[in-house]
Protein backbone atom coordinates (compact mmCIF):
# COMPACT_ATOMS: atom_id res chain seq x y z
CA UNK A 1 0.00 0.00 0.00
CA UNK A 2 2.59 2.23 0.64
CA UNK A 3 5.32 1.41 -1.88
CA UNK A 4 4.17 3.92 -4.30
CA UNK A 5 4.46 6.65 -2.00
CA UNK A 6 8.14 5.70 -0.79
CA UNK A 7 9.34 5.53 -4.97
CA UNK A 8 7.43 9.01 -5.28
CA UNK A 9 9.36 10.19 -2.19
CA UNK A 10 12.56 9.55 -4.09
CA UNK A 11 11.67 11.61 -7.24
CA UNK A 12 10.41 14.83 -5.46
CA UNK A 13 9.02 15.30 -1.97
CA UNK A 14 6.67 18.18 -1.73
CA UNK A 15 7.24 21.08 0.66
CA UNK A 16 4.96 20.43 3.55
CA UNK A 17 5.39 23.12 6.11
CA UNK A 18 5.78 21.19 9.44
CA UNK A 19 6.26 24.49 11.58
CA UNK A 20 6.90 28.41 11.89
CA UNK A 21 10.07 27.66 12.69
CA UNK A 22 11.53 23.71 12.51
CA UNK A 23 13.68 23.22 15.26
CA UNK A 24 16.11 19.69 15.24
CA UNK A 25 15.76 17.06 17.50
CA UNK A 26 18.75 17.52 19.96
CA UNK A 27 20.50 13.93 21.31
CA UNK A 28 18.25 13.93 24.79
CA UNK A 29 14.88 14.65 22.80
CA UNK A 30 15.73 11.75 20.10
CA UNK A 31 16.11 9.49 23.19
CA UNK A 32 13.30 10.31 24.51
CA UNK A 33 11.66 9.18 21.22
CA UNK A 34 13.09 6.20 21.65
CA UNK A 35 11.61 5.47 25.05
CA UNK A 36 8.22 6.39 24.47
CA UNK A 37 7.81 5.04 21.07
CA UNK A 38 8.73 1.23 23.24
CA UNK A 39 7.69 2.16 26.71
CA UNK A 40 4.75 4.29 26.69
CA UNK A 41 1.47 2.96 28.37
CA UNK A 42 -0.10 3.62 25.09
CA UNK A 43 2.87 1.84 22.90
CA UNK A 44 2.86 -1.39 25.60
CA UNK A 45 -1.14 -0.50 25.45
CA UNK A 46 -0.97 -1.14 21.08
CA UNK A 47 1.40 -4.36 22.06
CA UNK A 48 -0.54 -6.04 24.08
CA UNK A 49 -3.24 -5.89 22.41
CA UNK A 50 -1.45 -6.74 18.97
CA UNK A 51 0.09 -9.50 20.93
CA UNK A 52 -3.31 -10.84 21.58
CA UNK A 53 -4.38 -11.07 18.23
CA UNK A 54 -1.04 -12.96 17.00
CA UNK A 55 -1.63 -15.12 19.68
CA UNK A 56 -5.76 -15.65 19.31
CA UNK A 57 -4.12 -16.26 14.81
CA UNK A 58 -1.66 -18.48 16.65
CA UNK A 59 0.93 -16.36 14.17
CA UNK A 60 3.73 -17.81 14.46
CA UNK A 61 2.44 -21.56 15.28
CA UNK A 62 5.57 -22.41 17.17
CA UNK A 63 4.46 -20.34 19.67
CA UNK A 64 0.86 -21.58 19.89
CA UNK A 65 -2.26 -20.02 21.49
CA UNK A 66 -1.05 -20.08 25.44
CA UNK A 67 0.02 -17.13 27.91
CA UNK A 68 3.54 -19.14 27.31
CA UNK A 69 2.84 -17.89 23.12
CA UNK A 70 1.56 -14.35 24.31
CA UNK A 71 4.38 -13.55 26.28
CA UNK A 72 6.76 -14.68 23.54
CA UNK A 73 4.72 -12.37 21.22
CA UNK A 74 4.87 -9.30 23.18
CA UNK A 75 8.71 -9.62 24.23
CA UNK A 76 9.02 -10.14 20.71
CA UNK A 77 7.08 -6.63 19.70
CA UNK A 78 8.63 -4.57 22.44
CA UNK A 79 12.25 -5.93 21.59
CA UNK A 80 11.33 -5.23 17.92
CA UNK A 81 10.14 -2.21 18.59
CA UNK A 82 13.43 -1.10 20.92
CA UNK A 83 15.83 -2.52 17.97
CA UNK A 84 13.92 -0.55 15.33
CA UNK A 85 13.66 2.67 17.53
CA UNK A 86 16.91 2.87 18.39
CA UNK A 87 18.50 2.26 14.98
CA UNK A 88 16.31 4.76 13.46
CA UNK A 89 17.11 7.38 16.24
CA UNK A 90 21.44 6.98 16.24
CA UNK A 91 21.34 6.20 12.19
CA UNK A 92 19.34 9.47 11.61
CA UNK A 93 21.25 11.48 13.75
CA UNK A 94 24.21 11.65 11.09
CA UNK A 95 22.59 13.03 8.72
CA UNK A 96 19.78 14.98 10.47
CA UNK A 97 16.77 12.86 9.68
CA UNK A 98 13.98 13.92 12.28
CA UNK A 99 12.05 10.46 13.85
CA UNK A 100 9.74 12.71 15.16
CA UNK A 101 6.18 13.15 13.96
CA UNK A 102 4.96 16.19 13.62
CA UNK A 103 1.51 18.00 13.39
CA UNK A 104 0.82 19.77 10.20
CA UNK A 105 -1.00 23.45 10.66
CA UNK A 106 -3.24 22.39 7.88
CA UNK A 107 -7.21 22.91 8.33
CA UNK A 108 -7.97 20.37 5.32
CA UNK A 109 -8.37 16.91 6.70
CA UNK A 110 -7.07 15.65 3.27
CA UNK A 111 -4.37 17.34 3.89
CA UNK A 112 -3.52 16.95 7.16
CA UNK A 113 -4.60 12.70 6.16
CA UNK A 114 -2.11 13.37 3.38
CA UNK A 115 0.64 14.38 5.38
CA UNK A 116 0.48 11.61 7.58
CA UNK A 117 0.48 8.68 5.66
CA UNK A 118 3.20 10.74 3.81
CA UNK A 119 5.21 11.14 7.20
CA UNK A 120 5.40 7.22 7.28
CA UNK A 121 7.79 7.33 4.47
CA UNK A 122 9.63 10.74 4.76
CA UNK A 123 11.19 13.05 7.70
CA UNK A 124 12.54 16.34 7.78
CA UNK A 125 16.45 17.05 7.85
CA UNK A 126 18.12 19.39 10.20
CA UNK A 127 16.64 22.62 7.62
CA UNK A 128 12.62 21.23 8.44
CA UNK A 129 13.32 20.56 4.57
CA UNK A 130 11.25 16.90 4.22
CA UNK A 131 13.58 13.87 2.61
CA UNK A 132 13.24 9.81 2.35
CA UNK A 133 13.12 8.56 5.80
CA UNK A 134 16.35 6.55 4.73
CA UNK A 135 17.16 5.82 8.51
CA UNK A 136 13.48 4.07 9.12
CA UNK A 137 14.26 1.95 6.15
CA UNK A 138 17.30 0.89 7.16
CA UNK A 139 15.78 0.10 10.94
CA UNK A 140 12.99 -1.61 9.63
CA UNK A 141 15.16 -3.86 7.74
CA UNK A 142 18.10 -4.45 10.13
CA UNK A 143 15.47 -4.77 12.98
CA UNK A 144 13.53 -7.34 11.06
CA UNK A 145 16.85 -9.47 10.58
CA UNK A 146 17.84 -9.27 14.09
CA UNK A 147 14.33 -10.60 15.17
CA UNK A 148 14.35 -12.75 12.62
CA UNK A 149 17.55 -14.66 14.75
CA UNK A 150 14.74 -15.64 17.63
CA UNK A 151 11.93 -16.09 15.53
CA UNK A 152 10.56 -19.30 14.85
CA UNK A 153 11.26 -20.92 11.26
CA UNK A 154 7.48 -20.14 9.91
CA UNK A 155 8.02 -16.31 10.63
CA UNK A 156 11.24 -16.30 8.75
CA UNK A 157 10.10 -16.88 5.28
CA UNK A 158 10.28 -14.42 2.78
CA UNK A 159 6.71 -13.77 2.87
CA UNK A 160 6.92 -13.94 6.30
CA UNK A 161 9.47 -10.82 6.34
CA UNK A 162 7.97 -8.96 3.91
CA UNK A 163 4.59 -8.88 5.82
CA UNK A 164 6.70 -7.72 8.51
CA UNK A 165 7.96 -4.76 6.83
CA UNK A 166 4.35 -4.16 5.37
CA UNK A 167 2.75 -4.24 9.03
CA UNK A 168 5.28 -1.97 10.31
CA UNK A 169 4.68 0.48 7.86
CA UNK A 170 0.98 0.01 8.01
CA UNK A 171 1.30 0.74 12.09
CA UNK A 172 3.56 4.36 11.37
CA UNK A 173 1.29 5.47 9.26
CA UNK A 174 -1.70 4.53 11.63
CA UNK A 175 -0.01 5.90 14.51
CA UNK A 176 0.75 9.15 12.39
CA UNK A 177 -3.21 9.78 11.86
CA UNK A 178 -3.71 8.97 15.43
CA UNK A 179 -0.92 11.70 16.12
CA UNK A 180 -2.38 14.12 14.14
CA UNK A 181 -5.97 13.96 14.86
CA UNK A 182 -5.96 12.70 18.15
CA UNK A 183 -5.12 16.27 20.06
CA UNK A 184 -8.73 17.89 17.91
CA UNK A 185 -10.74 14.89 19.38
CA UNK A 186 -9.43 14.97 22.96
CA UNK A 187 -10.01 18.93 22.93
CA UNK A 188 -13.43 18.36 22.36
CA UNK A 189 -14.31 15.74 24.87
CA UNK A 190 -16.46 16.63 28.06
CA UNK A 191 -13.89 17.55 30.84
CA UNK A 192 -14.03 14.84 33.23
CA UNK A 193 -16.38 14.99 36.65
CA UNK A 194 -14.23 15.79 39.75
Amino acid sequence: MLLPAIAAAQETVPTIPLAPLYIPPTSTERLNWVVQGTLSLPVLGVTAIDSAWSTRANWPQEWGRTASGFGKRFADDVAYGAISNAIEAGAGSLWGEDPRYRRVPERSTWRRVHHALMATVVAPRRDGKLAPAWARYGAIGTAIQIENTWLPPSARTPQSTAWRVADDLMWRAVSNVWDEFWPDVRRRLPAPAR
